[in-house]
């Protein structure tokens, strides 16, 4: 029972780490795109959600994968602790941020995590080239 706990942990933490490291390269293109081009302020919000959805879809493909189990509430956790240390690191820069606003976007990376999760562990998981077993295994002469 604590091993799978222990598991659980990891493979959250895997999940929410990758969301958070894929959020950096996005967020150097969308600097790029409002220095670059007449972006509106409509436009940057639509593109930042975009980004955050997209980031909680890899973080969730880590922690719960193809075929995986508990997609539905893994992928919700992924999608919840993500969306909070992104709101957190917010804080930490900013010194303060709207709580209603947290609470909200905490409950859109819940669904969409949830959502992803579901579709993850729907997914069938992949199997191995039938080619590559082939080849390993010893040849009669």
């Amino acid at each position: 029972m604590e091993k799978t706990r222990v598991n659980t942990a990891l493979r959250l933490l895997k999940g929410v780490a990758a969301a958070s490291l894929a959020t950096f390269p996005g967020m150097l293109l969308l600097a790029a795109a409002v220095v670059l081009t007449p972006i509106s302020d409509k436009a940057l919000t639509v593109c930042n959600q975009l980004l955050k959805a997209v980031c909680v879809f890899l973080g969730v493909w880590i922690a719960v994968g193809p075929g995986g189990e508990r997609g539905l509430i893994t992928g919700a956790a992924v999608g919840a602790l993500y969306l909070l240390a992104g709101y957190g690191a917010y804080c930490a820069l900013q010194g303060g941020g709207a709580w209603a606003m947290l609470a909200g976007e905490i409950a859109f990376g819940a669904l969409l995590g949830a959502a992803f999760g579901a579709l993850c562990a729907n997914l069938s998981p992949r199997r191995r080239n039938r080619s590559a077993r082939r080849s390993s295994a010893p040849r009669a002469a």
